[in-house]
């Protein structure tokens, strides 16, 4: 069964797209940067990360928060 969850993150400094896909792709990339996923939002609050994360087609929670 596919994911209903898709996590789109890409680091802010470099361009870099960090996450384009499932919650076990979101721990995988944490796993090889030596973060938790914990850290990864800590990093989407602090705007290091930016993106979204979509439940069944719907955005739930995006980054950067609107002020």
């Amino acid at each position: 069964m596919a994911s209903r969850v898709h996590y789109n993150l890409t680091n802010v400094e470099t361009g870099e797209v960090l996450v384009d896909g499932t919650p076990a792709d979101l721990n995988v990339v944490c796993e090889r940067l030596g973060i938790t996923v914990g850290d990864m939002y800590d990093a989407l609050d602090d705007g290091q990360v930016t993106g979204s994360v979509t439940i069944k087609g719907d955005v739930v929670e995006t980054w950067p928060k609107a002020v």
